[in-house]
């Protein structure tokens, strides 16, 4: 079971979390007190105090002159949320009136970005959801140095992508190191094998008009390119080491 500090950074700043939780065990507090409580520099502590009453989860007594701080009951924390999850959902509805208007703007946009550099695991989902939608145009993606990178990386997001593959029924065509030679049967999948001196740490995935340099080192990187030519040139490279493989 998560703790209240875990949660309540995910419902708010981390700072404004710490202020919360400090002034929750104090009661009714000085600024001050707070600041000796949760460990924080005092200009952020009033920042916190501040962003807090406006957002109705504290109050401010005034007792002899001096300004004092309490929480209201925690469950003003629901009806801050169901408020953002209303204002959420006005937004959606919102964006989804405009995507079709944005789609079109990012497709007739006259300079396009045909290089886009893509890091973690984030990125890799990012070119393997393309590689399925051009592959379901194409019918057919090709890698070149297949070294269970992908698989490594996201255990149980390819065994997903992989039955979305087949299921949308994409060949794949792939050339891998001779070390990496399986008795598994690929479903929808070719391979070809080369000696392990041919090796090199850096994937290629051909897909349509696009293509994807990939390191899958301790933290992997990708180089997504859209551009006709540059496809199609390791497209022929594929062909030529596909020739030389050993099935």
């Amino acid at each position: 079971m998560a703790s209240p500090e875990t949660v309540l950074k995910e419902f708010l700043p981390s700072n404004e979390a710490k202020v919360y939780l400090a002034l929750l065990s104090l009661g009714s507090a000085s600024a001050s007190e707070i600041t000796e409580r949760c460990g924080l520099h005092r200009a952020n502590v009033y920042d916190c105090l501040e962003n807090l009453h406006q957002k109705g989860i504290i109050t401010i007594i005034v007792k002899s002159g001096k300004k004092f701080f309490e929480t209201v009951s925690p469950d003003r924390l629901k009806v801050i949320l169901a408020e953002k999850k209303r204002q959420i959902s006005m937004v959606e509805e919102s964006l989804d009136e405009v995507m079709p208007e944005l789609s079109k703007r990012f497709e007739t946009r006259k300079s396009k970005q045909l290089i886009h550099h893509l890091v973690g695991p984030e990125g890799l989902r990012t070119v393997a959801e393309e590689m399925l939608k051009e592959g379901e145009k194409t019918g057919i993606l090709y890698t070149i140095n297949s070294a269970g990178g992908f698989r490594s990386h996201l255990p149980l997001y390819f065994k997903q992508w992989n039955r979305r593959r087949v299921k949308k029924k994409i060949q794949l065509e792939f050339i891998s190191p001779e070390r990496r030679r399986t008795s598994e049967k690929l479903v929808m999948g070719k391979a070809r094998y080369l000696p392990d001196t041919m090796y090199s740490p850096l994937t290629i995935e051909i897909f349509g008009d696009k293509c994807a340099l990939f390191t899958y080192e301790e933290y992997p990187i990708a180089i997504f390119i859209e551009n006709k030519n540059v496809a199609e040139s390791f497209k022929k490279q594929f062909d030529v080491l596909w020739k030389v493989g050993k099935p």
